[in-house]
């Protein structure tokens, strides 16, 4: 590659920044991806990659555009032709990167090429005629040829010694909103002067418009159902969202200034694991005319990203992406040429970056393409120019919370982390200058004993056990009640922890390192050991510690993965659950290892106290089998995530309405009758357990917070 003066258009392919171009053939690409351009504005750039440096005058490009003369506004016409030009290549008259208006002369080109000669055949050279060969008749000729070629050499060096375009350099982050409950989801206005967010407090979720300076955000909406994922169009007329009521959900579009808002349609809305994650929805195209979203349906299992017109409703699968379980295509982010969709393809808090190319008339122009990421990473957003994406992703600790990084497309550079932003954050949005906006993240969490009411008494009030700044999750009574084996981030990584069953006294029992999410303990049956699941990117195996800490041992393998690990009450078993056939099916292995043998099929198992009788959930369903799988009996169909213990005659367990209506329901296995303990009007995390004596119950209360931060670019 040479940077050369002029250009062959018949032996080179000419690069510069992310964009490749074929002059023989006619074909532009970005990031390897084929973009369309029409005849006029693909012949202005020619004959300025021809020519680079020097100034191109108008006249010249009008010969070359229409030599037969058939336009009459050749003025008008070659101005419309550069100003598409400049759009394809994410390029601005004001701040030129690759095309430079000379006023009243012509257009010049200034980036930076990298030129690929194909050499021609050698039947050619030996077919060219002598007066186009070159011979060293004189020593000087000889060495003025020498001196040329390593010129050449050396331009070749410093072009290839480039450095990697550097991230933008932003100012202090400053808080844009201070609501209490969550404020996440910003999307720029296209002037920046304004966000428009998601805000949720007290159970409700609605959207709100606000300028970066002082004063009070406006509610564009204020109806019964849920909004989420708000998004300005690029012609700043319109804001597009997803609006949900109860299981219903829609595409709904509003007037920045409020009013009533419009259902373009309804659609199958994502699925509702992610529904409750801090995830995007949506984004507009660049024609202001549709709108891709993360929906439901299709082939998939989970979701794939959808194409909705504005004007008809009509809707139009963009991707189909694998179909396994935990896994789809979220968070679109459409580039500011409106060419490409980056998007986030995975299990969820396990995924990876994609680019998918999409033609004039949005349809895909090709395969989605993974971008070089480690997992996770998920909620990008493209700078200005098109040449890199922000988007969101652990650094060496999971459990801490997400970071930002800068990731140049231009290079194979590993993206970069921004590191002056911390730890906690998501959902990023870039205003058209540059501008960065994001949310704070965060959760806590209270452990809360609920004792068990007695007959024709009233109902005790719960009891605070433990708060922290942290998440505390899924605890577990020791089989004295005396301890409680949680999941707990208060190190800075969820680890397993053993504390009085007061929540005083903790000790840290696992330390598997920032690239482990450690949850889920359950004791031996006598508390001298927990098994627990250790997840390490998409993959969950069972593990033992001993209940004073110590080294881990692996109980499941790399042929048989498994979660959701339960202690048999006789000591004999470790139960878990492995996903096959995008069925999860209970196995059980020898404590102390040995050959895993099929129980039936499940996702979390407990068993009664002879170990006679078997009790496991799938999905919202919990059922009985003896303890070989047989004799599979129906008991419950409305359990939330698994959350049950067993004690006695009696399963207690929580149910769902909402996010915010929860309740610890009992059924009484000999009568079948249900009732219900205590009504939680709080948010909570899954996971319920039994003290020993079946006289009380404890559970774990959750808290989301965030708020919007600005940084202003100064680059």
């Amino acid at each position: 590659m040479v940077h050369s003066r002029r250009v062959s258009t018949t032996s080179s392919i000419v690069r510069f920044g992310a964009f490749e171009v074929d002059l023989a053939t006619g074909e532009l690409r970005k990031h390897g991806l084929r973009i369309r351009l029409q005849v006029q504005p693909f012949q202005v750039l020619t004959s300025l990659l021809q020519r680079p440096g020097e100034v191109v005058c108008r006249e010249e490009l009008i010969r070359r555009i229409w030599p037969d003369g058939t336009v009459v506004d050749f003025d008008r016409g070659l101005n419309a032709a550069v100003t598409r030009l400049r759009q394809t290549l994410s390029d601005s008259a004001e701040t030129p990167r690759y095309i430079e208006t000379v006023s009243r002369r012509g257009y010049r080109f200034i980036g930076s090429l990298h030129v690929d000669h194909l050499e021609p055949p050698a039947t050619a050279l030996a077919a060219a005629p002598s007066a186009g060969l070159v011979t060293f008749s004189s020593p000087r000729i000889m060495w003025l040829v020498v001196a040329l070629l390593v010129s050449g050499a050396l331009l070749l060096w410093r072009l290839n010694r480039q450095p990697t375009r550097q991230p933008r350099q932003f100012t202090k982050p400053i808080p844009l909103t201070l609501g209490e409950g969550v404020e996440r989801n910003p999307s720029f206005s296209p002037d920046g002067s304004q966000i428009v967010y998601q805000w949720e407090q007290e159970g409700h979720s609605h959207i709100y418009v606000k300028g970066l300076g002082a004063g009070d955000p406006i509610s564009l909406s204020s109806g019964d159902g849920a909004e989420y994922s708000p998004s300005w169009s690029p012609d700043g007329n319109s804001i597009a969202y997803i609006g949900r009521q109860q299981s219903s959900w829609g595409i709904f579009v509003v007037a920045p200034v409020g009013g009533t808002p419009r259902k373009i349609t309804d659609f199958p809305g994502p699925s509702f694991a992610t529904s409750i994650r801090p995830y995007r929805y949506l984004d507009w195209t660049s024609d202001n005319r549709h709108v891709i979203v993360s929906s439901m349906g299709g082939s998939a299992v989970w979701e794939a990203l959808m194409l909705v017109s504005l004007e008809t409703g009509e809707k139009t699968w963009l991707t189909r992406p694998a179909a396994q379980d935990m896994s789809g295509d979220r968070e679109p982010a459409v580039s500011p040429d409106g060419r490409t969709v980056a998007f986030a393809r995975g299990g969820l808090g396990f995924e990876h970056l994609y680019l998918l190319p999409l033609t004039a008339d949005l349809r895909p122009e090709g395969p989605p393409r993974a971008l070089p990421t480690a997992a996770p990473a998920r909620s990008p957003v493209w700078v200005p120019d098109g040449s890199a994406l922000i988007f969101a992703g652990p650094d060496q600790n999971i459990a801490a919370g997400l970071e930002l990084y800068w990731m140049d497309l231009t290079s194979k550079a590993p993206p970069r982390n921004l590191t002056a932003f911390g730890t906690g954050l998501g959902t990023p949005a870039v205003s058209r200058n540059g501008s960065l906006a994001y949310s704070t993240l965060g959760r806590e969490s209270t452990l809360w004993r609920q004792d068990i009411p007695i007959p024709n008494q009233p109902v005790p009030a719960p009891i605070k056990v433990k708060s922290a700044a942290t998440v505390l999750i899924i605890p577990a009574y020791s089989p004295d009640g005396s301890h409680l084996a949680l999941a707990s981030e208060r190190s800075g990584t969820r680890e397993i922890w053993n504390c009085a069953s007061d929540g005083s006294h903790c000790l840290q029992i696992t330390s598997t390192g920032s690239q482990r999410v450690n949850d889920v303990p359950r004791w031996s049956p006598d508390g001298k050991q927990i098994v627990f699941q250790s997840m390490a990117g998409a993959v969950v195996d069972a593990y033992v510690v001993n209940s004073t800490g110590g080294p881990t041992r692996r109980v499941t393998s790399n042929d048989h993965h498994g979660f959701f690990p339960y202690w048999s009450h006789n000591g004999k078993w470790i139960y878990y659950s492995l996903l096959a056939n995008k069925q999860h099916v209970i196995w059980k292995i020898p404590a102390d290892g040995g050959t895993p043998s099929q129980v039936s099929r499940g996702r979390v198992l407990v068993d009664g106290e002879d170990s006679s009788v078997l009790y496991y959930a799938d999905d919202s369903k919990i059922f009985r089998s003896a303890s070989d799988g047989s004799g599979k009996t129906a008991l419950l169909n409305d359990v939330w995530l698994w959350s049950f213990a067993v004690g006695g005659d009696r399963i207690y367990y929580l149910h769902s309405e909402s996010e915010r209506v929860n309740e610890i329901r009992q059924f009484q296995l000999s009568t079948r009758m249900k009732s219900t303990v205590r009504r939680i009007d709080k948010p909570l995390v899954y996971g319920l357990t039994l003290s020993p004596d079946g006289k009380s119950l404890i559970y774990s209360e959750v808290r989301s917070r965030g708020n919007v931060m600005i940084a202003e670019s100064h680059n």
